[in-house]
């Protein structure tokens, strides 16, 4: 069922045969009202999500500088208000193009305090996180960096240089079999992040 439809009156009626079918009729139309409505907002909820993946990719492709690139990935949230910092890193792989080392090459941060500089260097070695995407290249969603058992220390440490970091997305980027980056999401809050 998608809903129901209450009547009310002020007054005794009587309900002969042709009221109950007429009662029966209208709430058969209405229930097909409020499922063309409901089909409706989901066709407009993923029209709007075609239309924001279609504007993302435009400006992906369009950015010239990696500061542009990562301003994008940043407005492909919707939440993007709430986002404290970002980062986009350069993977470094071996011979087996496993990702051993990432090199930050550009970075975006709400305040003007970013602890950490373009050209830095993190080996993957020292970071549990590396375990959860390099051999998967799944993305990683982090609610809270301070709790999420799946980190370590090391990880957490260098999160907490980040200005107001307390949830985390770490978005690998492949092109084919090939690693190329990291994109680095934190927000100031823990995060519920939503499918």
């Amino acid at each position: 069922g998608v809903g129901v439809l209450n009547l009310n009156w002020t007054a005794e009626q009587r309900f002969d045969e042709d009221r109950k079918q007429f009662y029966a009729a209208l709430t058969r139309q209405a229930a097909v009202v409020l499922n063309n409505q409901s089909l409706l907002r989901q066709t407009q909820e993923a029209l709007q999500d075609v239309e924001n993946l279609y504007r993302l990719g435009r400006e992906i492709n369009q950015a010239q500088t990696f500061d542009k690139l990562i301003l994008s990935f940043v407005h492909g949230f919707q939440d993007s208000a709430d986002i404290a910092s970002a980062g986009l890193l350069k993977i470094r792989s071996n011979e087996a193009n496993v990702p051993v080392h990432l090199l930050q090459l550009a970075h975006w941060s709400l305040t003007s305090s970013y602890g950490l500089p373009n050209g830095t260097e993190f080996s993957l070695e020292d970071f549990k996180i590396a375990e959860l995407w390099r051999y998967s290249g799944d993305i990683i969603l982090i609610n809270d960096i301070e709790t999420d058992e799946r980190l370590d220390e090391p990880t957490r440490d260098v999160y907490r240089q980040l200005p107001d970091s307390q949830a985390l997305a770490v978005v690998p980027l492949r092109v084919g079999a090939e690693w190329v980056g990291m994109v680095s999401i934190s927000w100031r809050e823990v995060h519920e992040f939503t499918e």
